[in-house]
């Protein structure tokens, strides 16, 4: 009994020993890094962070990534030199944020510890009315409209419009109205035509999301007034803030628009996605790369996602600095062959509004 009870335990101890070593050799579970991708509080400034946030988390190992809502783009600004190492941050950046760095601090200065990696379908300047019989902005004379409060590159794009359509903004009444009033005014119709960035098209308004319901539920009662191509392309060469005009089918966002019409715009604003300056150049490279080789998930989370490309995304920081792209997302580019995009509309950029 006693020999069979050692030699049970010769077996057992045999077995033991390649159990042991394959338990040794098993890797410890892998590390994750916990990541914040801070977003804006209504349209597609959640929208946006919500599909990178699925890219990430769906594609990029060792990662989990939460989206954050914070105060908005201004806030976001504020808390980005402070913000934690592995934090993505998203947020707008409009033409009279472009055209200020012309004689301003650069970015390094005005905007510390941020880096680009990418940018998403801009928002757009279109005239918008309750009146059928203002079709044109020939029709403007005599009408009331609203614009931002100066100073607002919005005014002088609008003033230099009037003025090739034969014009003065004498000829019209133009109300200064913040978002806050002009919520107020969307209700109860005191202005005959509004002039609010919108998020591409169908897109999304920069209002408030109280006031954006307020618009979203006139929508349907409102139209788009034309601009003529001549004098969109004249008024924003002349306004030199370096973003483009587009052709934009407006029926998804008004339904009163004719379906598959066409309507010339004036960008107004796009929206960027930084990481912190010093963020690890491996991860950032890491971010950067599986953001652009994932673009299709966009569509699945806002409209305009579907005009989302690796091309778009890059292209349009062409009014950024290499200083001011990540090192990470430069590697990337250059890897891609993106590189020869943003040295494009770098090049265009430069050309339009000058070296900054």
């Amino acid at each position: 009994m006693k020999k069979k009870l050692i030699i049970l335990g010769l077996i057992v101890a045999l077995v033991a020993i390649p159990l042991a070593a394959c338990a040794q050799a098993t890797p410890a579970e892998e590390e994750v890094q916990e990541m914040a991708y801070l977003s804006g509080t209504w349209g597609d400034l959640t929208a946006v962070p919500a599909a990178g946030a699925k890219i990430l988390n769906e594609y990029l190992p060792g990662v989990r990534v939460s989206v954050v809502k914070s105060a908005g783009s201004e806030m976001n600004t504020m808390m980005a030199s402070t913000m934690a190492p592995n934090t993505i941050m998203y947020h707008t950046v409009s033409m009279d944020f472009v055209a200020s760095y012309l004689g301003t601090p650069p970015w390094e200065e005005a905007y510390p510890n941020q880096a680009l990696i990418a940018s998403s379908v801009p928002g757009y300047l279109i005239l918008l009315t309750w009146d059928e019989n203002i079709k044109t902005v020939y029709d403007m004379k005599g009408k009331t409209v609203q614009i931002l409060p100066l100073p607002s590159l919005q005014l002088r794009f609008f003033e230099d419009v009037l003025k090739l359509a034969g014009m003065s903004k004498d000829d019209v009444d133009i109300v200064f109205l913040d978002f806050g009033a002009l919520e107020d005014a969307l209700r109860d119709k005191t202005v005959d035509t509004i002039f609010p960035s919108v998020w591409g098209v169908p897109g999304r308004t920069n209002l408030s999301s109280a006031m954006q319901e307020t618009l979203f539920a006139l929508r349907d009662k409102m139209y788009a007034v034309e601009i003529p191509e001549d004098i969109v392309k004249t008024a924003a060469a002349n306004l030199h803030s370096g973003f483009d005009v587009w052709k934009v089918t407006p029926h998804d966002y008004l339904p009163l628009w004719p379906e598959g019409k066409e309507l010339w715009a004036h960008a107004a604003y796009f929206a960027v996605t930084t990481v912190r300056g010093d963020m690890d150049e491996e991860l950032a490279y890491n971010i950067t790369k599986t953001l652009y080789e994932h673009t299709d998930v966009f569509a699945d989370f806002y409209p305009n996602g579907k005009f989302v490309t690796p091309e778009s995304m890059v292209g349009q920081l062409g009014f950024a600095r290499e200083v001011m792209l990540h090192p990470g997302a430069i590697r990337y580019f250059k890897e891609s062959g993106l590189w020869d995009v943003w040295q494009k509309a770098r090049a265009e950029f430069v050309a339009s509004v000058g070296e900054y």
